[in-house]
């Protein structure tokens, strides 16, 4: 069995990795090119893997392998494609109360900014789930969707769930405007599984209210 050495950065610490995993952590066969910002300053290129569920990122140099958690991580890029992915460590409070760095991938920025975040889903969730489902493994068993946040103008970073009942809470619109809300989902074709649209629809939405309520509370 491949054996490669890893440092997992929290503090200082060294550890003999196994492939198959240790902590939670686990190597994947695929690499991305990439780079990783420290709240240090540094700068690191590699090659890169991510575990969204542990909230570390794995980089490769050579033939040294380490796992950088959220609390020493600013942000991380995916370059290898044509359209690079970005995610940032963004403080968030736990339904306990507790304020973690996590991983956030940004997907726009703008009059407002928008992140997502990966969750794996099971095939009874795959029949039900409302958010947007990106991809599919282990024989359409299970699948990996969306979840949505967003810092809007009002300086509030929130869950944002891509529907007509949520969207209406979030803009705080009244029934006049939900009218208008769903005018406008329906002139446009809104797609609530499609990412573009949903930034087109918030998009939307901020430019004319330029506030929002936050649809999870903190």
């Amino acid at each position: 069995m491949m054996r490669v050495f890893i440092v997992l950065v929290v503090g200082v610490l060294c550890l003999n990795f196994d492939a198959s995993g240790y902590g939670g952590i686990s190597l994947k066969e695929h690499w991305e090119q990439g780079q990783v910002t420290l709240h240090s300053g540094q700068v690191i290129q590699g090659d890169l893997q991510y575990d969204m569920k542990e909230n570390v990122v794995i980089l490769k140099t050579g033939k040294l392998v380490r796992a950088f958690s959220s609390y020493t991580v600013r942000s991380f890029t995916i370059t290898d494609e044509l359209a690079p992915r970005k995610y940032f460590a963004v403080p968030y409070r736990q339904p306990k109360g507790i304020v973690q760095p996590l991983f956030f991938q940004i997907v726009f920025d703008g009059t407002f900014t928008l992140f997502v975040r990966e969750r794996e889903v099971g095939k009874d969730a795959l029949r039900t789930t409302k958010l947007p489902i990106t991809k599919y493994h282990n024989e359409g068993e299970k699948g990996v969707a969306l979840q949505y946040y967003a810092y809007m103008p009002d300086g509030r970073f929130q869950e944002v769930t891509p529907s007509r009942r949520d969207l209406r809470q979030l803009f705080e619109l009244n029934d006049e405007e939900t009218k208008v809300l769903n005018r406008y989902i329906a002139d446009e074709n809104i797609d609530f599984t499609r990412q573009p649209d949903i930034i087109q629809l918030i998009y939307h939405f901020v430019a004319q209210a330029g506030s929002a309520k936050a649809v999870v509370s903190d």
